[in-house]
């Protein structure tokens, strides 16, 4: 589990990997059947943003809140972040 950052709005929540997929994700409810359920099956659904090249990622939450930031890397020097 410590591969993942929970985000959610208090009605919907999601596991999001430290590569940048959604592995984890039911709706509209957190009761209903899961869109997304990766963690359980590598062959079921999943939303990821990656870099186009290979490179490494890294995720934590920003200091004092909820929001979860994973930045990617390549091996040149780029960079961009998404934040949950």
């Amino acid at each position: 589990m410590y591969n993942y950052g929970l985000i959610g709005n208090c009605q919907v929540s999601a596991l999001v990997s430290n590569e940048g997929s959604i592995d984890w994700c039911c709706m509209p409810r957190p009761d209903s059947p899961p869109i997304f359920s990766r963690m359980l099956d590598q062959d079921a659904g999943f939303f990821r943003i990656s870099a186009a090249s290979s490179g490494f990622s890294e995720q934590k939450y920003i200091q004092n809140t909820n929001l979860l930031e994973t930045v990617f890397s390549d091996g040149n020097g780029n960079s961009f972040s998404v934040i949950d």
